[in-house]
């Protein structure tokens, strides 16, 4: 019986996955990122500067039976403070957020990956401008987000991402700020250990 070629092709793409796995257990990790936050978009994203600022992650990974994949699900947090001016009165937008974040991680080799997903959650923005005042507001925050990761070990591994984020509108001195959005880019490190 002849085999044709497309049906032998299909069959061998279909059994490469198998052969290359990055990690065959399951695994809980931290992730620490240094981040680089920039406003580049919505009402304000004209009078804030880009800055740096710190997250922190706890997630879980599972491993898929099937393809060389593993899906990840991840709580963040983190910091950063963004300096910039409004109508020539200087002040500043701290954004803490609070993000519940799912990727479908392919494993690329024994070493690199790559991941993609969506970002959920809320952020707590605090704005002040000098003259008038400070204040707070919780807004709805989204967004979606590719990281690229190299395995060092089977425990520790380096990480760069991006993400594009958008938050709700907010209210700041009665005031309503639309559409506060921008892009951050992260490098980390990741600890992971095999769950029980």
């Amino acid at each position: 019986m002849k085999i044709p070629a497309t049906a032998f092709a299909v069959l061998l793409a279909a059994s490469l996955p198998l052969s290359i796995h990055a990690r065959v257990d399951d695994a809980n990790y931290v992730r620490l990122s240094g981040i680089y936050a920039d406003p580049g978009g919505g009402e304000i994203g004209d009078h804030l500067d880009g800055s740096v600022g710190v997250l922190f992650s706890v997630g879980r990974e599972w491993v898929l039976d099937f393809d060389r994949s593993a899906f990840q699900l991840e709580f963040e947090t983190g910091w950063v403070k963004m300096d910039g001016d409004y109508d020539g009165d200087s002040g500043d937008l701290q954004d803490i957020p609070l993000l519940l974040t799912a990727r479908y991680v392919w494993n690329l080799s024994d070493k690199w990956s790559i991941a993609a997903g969506p970002s959920v959650g809320l952020s707590y923005l605090r704005g002040k401008i000098d003259g008038v005042g400070s204040d707070s507001d919780w807004v709805f925050t989204w967004g979606l987000g590719v990281l690229v990761s190299y395995a060092i070990s089977d425990t520790l591994s380096v990480d760069a991402g991006y993400r594009y984020l958008w938050h709700d509108d907010a209210s700041f001195k009665g005031r309503k700020v639309k559409d506060i959005e921008g892009q951050v880019f992260q490098i980390g490190i990741r600890f992971s250990w095999p769950t029980l």
